[in-house]
């Protein structure tokens, strides 16, 4: 285990957690101040960068090191804070241009070094404790999370928006700074492809062949599955408002119970999959879920809060099915194409995610419980194919 990666890697989960929890809220309310049109156009862009930017990233961390990639896109996020700080301090169209091009750098910026990131801290840890590593860390980001949305948040209402801004900027300005220190987990192999550009197209080439192999094109089915019922945040607050009848802070204390009970179980989740394996992991996970989903059918409309808390229940199996995914993850692919990989995975997950919100109309309109029921399926379903088609060396 590269302890220093570790480390920073935990410590910038802290701080960026931090902003993060803010700015889930506050960014789409200080967007809507403008109209809800600005807002749409806003997130469809960063949706659409989202898309392609992982991909990239990927690709060039394979050719220039994964390390100068991380820091490139923590010094966008930190920038898209910045320009937004900014745009409280003057007035006029370009506080507006430089507010808006903040948002959509915020938005999506940091995606260009998720694989890399995602690759690099994987490679940083004792494999044998992936999964611990993993929940821990779930811990960890649920907790700050929280704590965010609760104390920058804060600042806004006791200081101003601007001081809460310039908070947000220095606290995302110290992952630039980390990631200087972080110790490169492989170095990229010379090349022969001539040009920084004819390397990157050799990668490309390259990734599309890894994706040929059985267990990552298996995976890549699973992720293309239950990315299309990627609907749970969408559909979960309607639910409880319209057929559960709870206020907005009744809402608000459902969803801040669930956090922070799949982030405090998290731990116990990755130590099971470390010691006993990810597949008997998402055999209990699937076993779970089953039970919860039936009794959650079976009860909500009788006894709505009995009902609810079943599916409380159930989606905690985030906590074995995150670390076994995580390992699986780290199993299927090799050190060398790793952060390509990774790249092409969230491009994937990123263009069918943008088919959800359509689906979930139609089905919720047949009956309110069929969208819960589907994921359910569809996750149980993944589970098991991962339990009993993934074919690993070990076996």
């Amino acid at each position: 285990m590269i302890v220093r990666n570790v480390a920073i890697w935990f410590l910038e989960t802290i701080l960026s957690s931090l902003v993060v929890g803010l700015m889930l809220w506050l960014l789409p309310l200080l967007l809507a101040e403008y109209g809800l049109g600005v807002l749409s156009i806003v997130y469809a862009v960063s949706s659409a960068l989202n898309v392609f930017l992982p991909l990239i990233g990927g690709n060039i961390s394979e050719v220039v090191g994964r390390k100068p990639i991380m820091i490139l896109g923590s010094t966008i996020v930190t920038l898209s804070l910045f320009l937004m700080y900014v745009s409280q301090r003057i007035s006029g169209m370009l506080s507006l241009i430089l507010f808006l091009v903040g948002a959509i750098l915020f938005l999506s910026g940091g995606s260009i070094s998720r694989p890399a990131s995602g690759a690099l801290y994987m490679e940083s840890c004792d494999q044998s404790k992936l999964g611990r590593m993993y929940s821990w860390l779930q811990l960890v980001y649920t907790l700050s999370l929280s704590l965010g949305a609760f104390l920058l948040g804060s600042i806004v209402y006791l200081f101003s928006l601007d001081v809460c801004l310039l908070l947000s900027t220095l606290l995302m300005l110290s992952l630039p700074l980390l990631r200087i220190f972080i110790i490169e987990t492989r170095k990229p192999e010379p090349s022969r492809a001539g040009s920084f550009l004819a390397q990157v197209v050799s990668k490309f080439r390259a990734l599309f062949t890894e994706l040929g192999d059985r267990n990552i094109r298996l995976y890549t089915m699973i992720l293309v599955l239950t990315s299309l019922v990627a609907w749970i945040n969408l559909i979960l607050p309607i639910f409880l408002s319209e057929d559960i009848h709870l206020a907005e802070k009744e809402i608000s204390i459902f969803y801040a119970i669930s956090i922070l009970y799949q982030g405090l179980l998290s731990p116990l989740g990755g130590r099971f999959v470390d010691k006993h394996g990810f597949r008997k992991a998402l055999i209990v996970a699937s076993m779970i879920d089953s039970m919860c989903i039936g009794l959650f059918v079976l009860t909500v409309k009788t006894y709505p809060i009995l009902g609810i808390s079943f599916l409380l229940f159930g989606g905690a199996t985030t906590w074995f099915e995150g670390p076994a995914y995580f390992v699986v993850q780290e199993k299927i692919t090799r050190e060398k194409h790793r952060g390509a990989i990774f790249g092409a995975w969230n491009t994937i997950s990123g263009m069918v995610r943008v088919l959800p919100p359509i689906l979930v109309v139609f089905i919720w309109n047949i009956n309110h419980l069929l969208p819960f029921v589907i994921t359910a399926i569809v996750g149980i379903t993944a589970n098991l194919v991962l339990v009993l088609r993934i074919k690993l060396c070990e076996d």
